[in-house]
Order: C-alpha cells, then structure tokens, then sequence
C-alpha cells in the first residue's frame, strides 16, 4: 500500500507535478490496453478482507508490521494505517454460479 500523504494547500508547481504523475499513470495504463496484456478470454475473481487491529479498550492497535512478521504469509499485507491488515485469496477462475457458491461460503 502506498503512503497517503494530504496537504489541503497545494501550490501551483506541487498541482502541475500531481498532473503530471496523473498523466503519466493514465498513459501507461493506457499502452497497457492497447499492447493485450490485459486477459480478455479467461475471468477472474479475487476475495480481500480488511481488518482493523484494537487493543483491549477498542482502540487502535498499532502493531500491523509485528504481527506480518509472525504471520509470514504472502497472503497479508499492510494498509494505509499500522493499525489496518488486510488479507487476500489468491484469484480464482470463474466460470460460473459454483464458484460464486464458494466465494460466499469461504467469505
């Protein structure tokens, strides 16, 4: 996850660099499109679950980055805060209602 970082009082040369990453992304996902290297035949569902780490009194624990450490799964990762995990299932083909069934089973 990135770094969220808001500064409601931006200058001029800090919007035209904002514009310009902006435009940048936009084009590279853009070439993305027009080279194929999307998967247009085969459709794939993936499953994420965010969780919100407190401590005993209900508030935020931050102790994201030790529990990744003990967890040693590629599975979870972090959120914006240290007190967010998130966990996501490897994606699946779909293929039709069935592996709807599952997703809502496992979820």
């Amino acid at each position: 996850m990135g770094i969220q970082d808001i500064n409601q009082e931006s200058s001029v040369t800090e919007k035209r660099v904002l514009m310009k990453r902006l435009l940048y992304k936009i084009n590279a996902f853009d070439a993305l499109l027009e080279s194929g290297l999307f998967e247009t035949e085969t459709r794939r569902i993936g499953v994420e679950q965010e969780m919100f780490l407190v401590d005993e009194s209900g508030r935020p624990a931050s102790i994201s980055v030790e529990i990744l450490e003990k967890l040693d799964d590629p599975h979870f990762t972090t959120e914006l805060a240290r007190f967010n995990l998130e966990f996501n299932l490897d994606p699946q083909v779909l293929e039709g209602a069935q592996e709807l069934l599952y997703f809502n089973r496992i979820t």
